[in-house]
């Protein structure tokens, strides 16, 4: 059997104005293999600055030892990967691995699940003393940083949020960190970046990480972003997440360890206006727009430079803060989106990829929703494709769902305020008698200008890979998707999702 080619490559930190931290080990496209295969790698710690020879190597901990290598092979230095082949071995879990290191044998315990049809890296990192394993791209990625000495560790700094208190960046170990770069003075990709953190607070709010997940804004231009400014931006922008500063030498080296730069410019003629101070700016700040998911033990573990794609409108409040004729241009030449940045989120919790949970990707901008047909309470049957022809949004809700019992008052009056509009509101696993006595107590006379529909098996909101209620989906006439809500509505988020789809 040809076996794909193992790739490796942009283990070294890359810093670029609008390129994002790399590190990369990926397997070739190409057909999965048939049996279980393991492609073992191994890398010698940096810190010796010679390769060691490794040999004999055995997974470990089911059953028999399964021998992959049983002659010598070298261990490149970290964080160069030496190859030493592909095996077929049983499925399962293993749990160690032996090796022959310098003539000694040693061992390691560690996670190795090897599934029939898939191709798992196995890097064994070698040491002068002993030996260590990861399996998985990721934990392999991670493993080959940390043997080159290359893992990134932001210091302790003690930041002052936009209330006045104190938070030192150990309160949050346990916890993965996603933290935004800021200037809550900035014309370009900072109003982006709340706009984004908003969608994010709300995905996390939606799946229930509150314990697991901290988000903040990080100021590089404390000499402005005082905790008054903060808090009266925080005011202005809705921000209910912490906005943190602390002092220029902290600021500085925070974001020197993150290999982010700004630097102080002058601003432009004519100078615009300060939003806080309503004077004119006196400088403009020039600086690296990035956003970073440190994980559970303080390790910077991924970096996203550049602008944000967004699946909505700025608020007002935000679009008045992009420079003039700036917000097109920053949304083409965007280059990830919460999608992005939540896989790697995902990743860090050792949870499934957005790829395979996440609505965003089962009814995706641009695309055609995925069809359905659902029984209404009169008994007729409806299916979203026969809405091609007029603007359609379908959300997925329940009666015990308390955010859904303030959107629907707000849908049913956008429907008597755009006749054109239909709304397909596909409840979550209950009755027809439940469903409808239910919109009768919150809409009144109003209920029956929703077409509520009975996804009695919850098909269709698996389908739509519904994970937290609700979740709206916006539908052009054309019958294309412009947008998907999750969560409860924000202030703006209805009127920007109907005019995006014309209503």
């Amino acid at each position: 059997m040809r076996r794909p080619a193992l790739l490796l490559g942009g283990l070294a930190l890359v810093a670029a104005a609008t390129g994002a931290t790399a590190l990369v080990l990926r397997l070739s496209a190409g057909p999965a293999p048939a049996s279980s295969d393991v492609a073992l790698v191994a890398t010698t710690a940096a810190t010796l600055r010679a390769p060691l020879d490794v040999g004999d190597v055995r997974l470990t901990g089911l059953g028999a030892p399964v021998t992959l290598l049983s002659g010598t092979g070298a261990a490149s230095i970290a964080p160069d990967l030496g190859q030493l082949g592909y095996y077929s071995v049983p499925p399962g879990h293993y749990t160690g691995v032996s090796a022959t290191v310098g003539g000694i044998v040693r061992s390691a315990q560690g996670d190795i699940t090897v599934q029939a049809g898939v191709l798992t890296p196995v890097l064994l990192v070698a040491r002068s003393d002993s030996i260590s394993v990861a399996a998985g791209t990721d934990a392999v990625n991670h493993a080959t940083l940390d043997a080159a000495g290359q893992l990134l560790h932001p210091p302790d700094v003690t930041f002052v949020d936009q209330h006045g208190s104190s938070v030192p960046l150990h309160s949050l170990r346990g916890k993965v960190v996603v933290v935004a770069a800021l200037d809550t003075d900035c014309h370009d990709t900072c109003p982006l970046y709340t706009a984004i953190w908003a969608d994010l607070q709300n995905v996390i709010r939606e799946r229930g990480w509150g314990d697991r997940v901290a988000i903040a804004e990080v100021s590089m231009d404390p000499e402005r972003d005082t905790p008054a400014e903060l808090l009266a931006y925080a005011n202005l922008t809705g921000a209910s997440w912490p906005l943190l500063r602390t002092d220029v030498a902290s600021t500085f080296q925070f974001w020197l360890s993150l290999h982010a730069t700004y630097t102080k410019a002058p601003p432009p003629s004519p100078a615009p206006t300060d939003w806080y101070t309503g004077r004119p700016e006196t400088y403009h700040l020039d600086h690296d727009s990035l956003a970073v998911v440190i994980d559970q033990s303080g390790v910077a573990r991924y970096i996203l430079q550049g602008n944000p794609k967004l699946g909505h409108a700025l608020s007002p409040a935000l679009a008045a803060l992009v420079g003039p004729g700036k917000l097109g241009g920053l949304q083409q030449s965007a280059s990830w989106t919460i999608s992005n940045l939540l896989d790697y989120v995902d990743v860090s919790l050792g949870l499934p990829p957005e790829s395979d949970r996440g609505t965003e990707q089962a009814a995706r901008d641009g695309a055609r929703p995925p069809v359905f047909a659902l029984h209404a309470l009169d008994g007729s049957t409806v299916s979203v494709q026969a809405q091609v022809g007029r603007p359609t949004i379908v959300t997925f809700w329940a009666t015990w769902c308390a955010p859904c019992r303030k959107d629907l008052p707000a849908l049913a009056a956008a429907v008597k305020a755009h006749p054109n509009l239909e709304v397909l509101a596909v409840d979550e696993g209950e009755s027809a008698a439940q469903v409808r006595d239910y919109l009768r107590s919150v809409l009144g006379g109003d209920a029956s200008l929703l077409t509520a529909l009975l996804d009695a098996d919850h098909s269709v909101g698996a389908t739509y890979a519904v994970q937290g209620l609700p979740v709206t989906v916006f539908v052009g006439a054309d019958g294309i998707v412009q947008s998907v809500r999750v969560g409860e509505f924000r202030a703006d988020d209805l009127s920007s999702g109907l005019a995006a789809i014309g209503a």
